[in-house]
């Protein structure tokens, strides 16, 4: 007797045989490990070309690897687990059944991804892993559950869902409906043949490849926050002029909470945005670049994605990242959630929903933390909540229903009524302030509460201001007069280091700000040195990026997306500011051309009145002159980003197209 009819005496002998066994774990371990695969594959395809610029080569590439590499695995072997009893059960059932098992399984694994692909499509911003259905086995009733669900919880796994996830199962079905199809059709044409005993060496070759993936995972691509390194807060507060804050010497009470704050840290009396509207001046934030450097600064341009930014870096040390915003034009759209473990935007989601969902996120988990938080409410339009509504003037029905209003129709009402209609705004503006105030007052409560406030460093901070009028024109984007480019800026650093002190003889770009939180971001508080009061009464981190020098603010904006407008500059010191010309080329923009100006911001803060000589400008127009010579040679290409129709619309009941 052979040793083939042996072993198969042995198998029958003893009542049960080993390949169904084998055929189980082959095709799970392999489906798993080749999920793997595809994981490594689309990591190291993930990270942003810059990134491979960066000394620490390998520690980039398994920063890459592992972002994906995790949930590719996890899916994978969710996955295989259905796909073997697929098999088996198939197998069990004979031909006749097969083909229709395989296609009921098919639709029920499709439509998993189909429902992710619907919810990203339409925005609702709440996405689950794609293999949620596969995952969370149970009974009828539970799966209906979670398939009426899908889509609408809110998880800080949201941005985990993978590529690898979708295009794995999508694939994997497609190739199970072609298999059994084909195998139906050959088998009828063929006779039959003896089956095939399952490759023994698949598996375990299969499981050699998870290990090793494993002990990618378990490697720290970077090391982790050390213990006691600070919480890091962003807080941006769109569309807010620094002259509007009561700390800033506002006649009104705007802002009691926010003064507060600034009793704890450290107010910046000229902090300078670098462009007057949303997008540059926040890629100026993230990158610390000037917007001709980085690029975005046309409405359908965003964040070049050779370009770094500041959360990568901060995750790079070891922090968890997380971002709640409700502009648009600072949206996974225009590219500003690269580095961020979790970004969520909500657009029309108003400052208390916003802030309630990112103190969820950050009080989550105890590790150090980097919370972005963005609040859109002080745009236009203006439009306060009731609680709020003519806490400061009376009701003003224009404006209550501005909502549905346009920002063209806003214009046309303003311009009939300027002065009622900038009186009104203004009403309504700083009830939205004392909103966002009210708001951001409950938020740093929870933080003391739970014991987070002490060992974080807060910064609040806006992007631009807005004109009523100030100079004959409503909004921003076009002009560079100081209610545009002069904002807010309020530190509390880590235990509250240097409470109370304002900087107001030195000014402090936007730019500065990723240099700032970076020198924060993983140091011991009681072990950082910089974080002790220097000669101007601010932590000594702050003084090489203080500066009595010009700050440079630009804007070439254009609202119709055919062409730019001219790019023009501004040269900006604590006392002294020049404008360039500005000659619009479309008849649109016509209205905000000007000459050369300049003012004398300590006798005229205002504005009001040019004292332009060429001999009084000499030394700001060389700034001017050197930012020009810079421009012409060498200027980054923002990336053009391919808008849907909403997102169009909405960027024109904004403002920002017309």
């Amino acid at each position: 007797m052979s040793n083939v009819s042996q072993g198969k005496s042995r198998d029958s002998a003893r009542g049960f045989t080993l390949d169904p066994m084998l055929r189980f774990l082959n095709i799970w371990f392999v489906t798993a490990a080749l999920f793997g695969l595809a994981g490594l594959a689309l990591g190291l395809m993930k990270a942003a070309p810059h990134q491979y610029m960066e000394r620490n080569l390998p520690g980039v590439m398994l920063a890459a690897v592992q972002a994906q590499l995790g949930p590719a695995l996890a899916n994978g072997l969710a996955f295989g687990i259905w796909l073997a009893i697929l098999a088996m059960t198939a197998r069990a059932l004979g031909d006749r059944r097969r083909l229709k098992l395989a296609i009921l399984f098919t639709i029920w694994i499709i439509a998993a991804p189909a429902g992710y692909l619907t919810q990203m499509y339409y925005g609702k911003g709440s996405e689950l892993f794609g293999a949620r259905l596969i995952v969370k086995w149970g009974g009828a009733q539970e799966v209906i559950k979670s398939i009426v669900s899908f889509g609408l919880e809110q998880e800080p796994l949201r941005f985990r869902v993978t590529a690898v996830t979708i295009f794995g199962l999508c694939s994997a079905a497609i190739l199970l409906l072609l298999h059994f199809g084909f195998r139906r059709i050959l088998k009828a044409k063929t006779q039959a043949r003896p089956a095939k005993r399952p490759s023994r060496a698949a598996a375990p070759a299969a499981v050699v490849l998870i290990l090793i993936f494993a002990t990618m995972l378990g490697r720290n691509a970077t090391k982790a926050a050390p213990v006691g390194s600070p919480d890091v807060i962003l807080i941006s507060i769109d569309t807010l002029r620094a002259d509007h804050l009561s700390c800033y010497g506002y006649e009104r009470n705007t802002s009691p909470n926010l003064d507060r704050l600034a009793e704890d840290g450290v107010l910046v009396e000229n902090f300078i945005s670098h462009a007057p509207w949303t997008l540059p001046s926040h890629a100026s934030i993230f990158t610390g670049k000037l917007p001709y450097e980085h690029g975005a600064v046309e409405p359908l341009t965003s964040l070049n994605p050779k370009m770094g930014v500041f959360p990568e870096m901060i995750k790079q040390k070891g922090y968890r990242t997380g971002g709640y915003v409700t502009g648009i034009l600072v949206s996974q759209k225009f590219g500003f959630d690269r580095g961020f473990d979790v970004y969520s935007f909500k657009d029309y989601q108003d400052a208390a929903t916003t802030a309630r969902e990112a103190a969820g996120w950050f009080m989550r988990e105890r590790t150090p933390s980097f919370l972005f938080l963005h609040l859109f409410d002080l745009h236009y339009p203006y439009n306060p909540p009731p609680v709020f509504y003519t806490q400061f003037g009376p009701p003003t029905p224009f404006l209550q229903a501005g909502a549905g209003i346009d920002f063209g129709s806003y214009l046309v009402w303003a311009q009939r009524a300027p002065e009622h209609a900038a009186r009104a705004s203004i009403d309504r503006y700083d009830e939205l302030i004392l909103f966002v105030d009210f708001v951001l007052g409950k938020f740093f409560e929870e933080l003391k509460k739970v014991g987070r406030y002490e060992n974080t460093m807060i910064v609040v901070l806006s992007d631009h201001g807005e004109e009523f009028n100030d100079h004959g024109a409503w909004g921003h984007s076009q002009h560079l007069y100081d209610e545009s480019i002069r904002v807010p800026l309020i530190i509390k650093f880590p235990r509250s280091a240097c409470a109370g002190a304002r900087l107001t003889d030195y000014s402090l770009p936007a730019r500065a700000v990723p240099e700032l939180i970076m020198a924060v971001a993983g140091q011991v508080p009681v072990m950082n040195l910089r974080l002790e009061c220097g000669e101007r009464g601010v932590p000594e981190l702050m003084d090489p990026l203080a500066t009595t020098g010009p700050v440079i603010s630009e804007t070439q904006f254009s609202w119709i997306s055919s062409h730019q407008g001219a790019h023009r500059f501004s040269a900006r010191t604590t006392t002294q500011k020049l404008l360039e010309p500005y000659r619009p080329r479309s008849k649109s923009l016509e209205i905000f051309g000007h000459d050369w100006l300049m003012f004398d911001l300590a006798e005229d803060p205002h504005e009001t009145r040019n004292i332009y000589t060429p001999e009084a400008a000499a030394e700001l127009d060389k700034t001017i002159a050197a930012q020009n010579e810079k421009l012409a040679s060498k200027i980054e290409e923002g990336s053009t980003t391919t808008l849907d129709n909403e997102t169009i619309e909405r960027l024109r009941s904004l403002g920002y197209l017309q």
